[in-house]
């Protein structure tokens, strides 16, 4: 049995025209942030916070852009572009 912040969580997929994504945030490495860069950094408020732990609430708003996976600090955001 896992615990849920020792799991990494793909927590959304889409599909843009031909794109398929999904936005993976490995809470093992999150878990020492207390800084939540991803969620003050996204310009299209795809992140919000949710028991100290950024959770995507509007991947339909995602554009791709990275911005929250190069500004990770513990490099826990992954991007998978398909």
């Amino acid at each position: 049995n896992f615990k849920s912040d020792e799991v990494i969580i793909i927590l959304k997929l889409k599909s843009v025209g031909c794109i398929s994504m999904s936005i993976k945030i490995d809470y093992v490495k999150c878990k020492e942030c207390d800084d939540y860069t991803c969620v003050d950094c996204c310009a299209m408020a795809v992140f919000s916070l949710e028991d100290n732990k950024p959770i995507i609430v509007d991947i339909d708003a995602c554009t791709l852009c990275g911005i929250c996976e190069d500004l990770c600090q513990k490099k826990a955001i992954t991007i998978d572009r398909e």
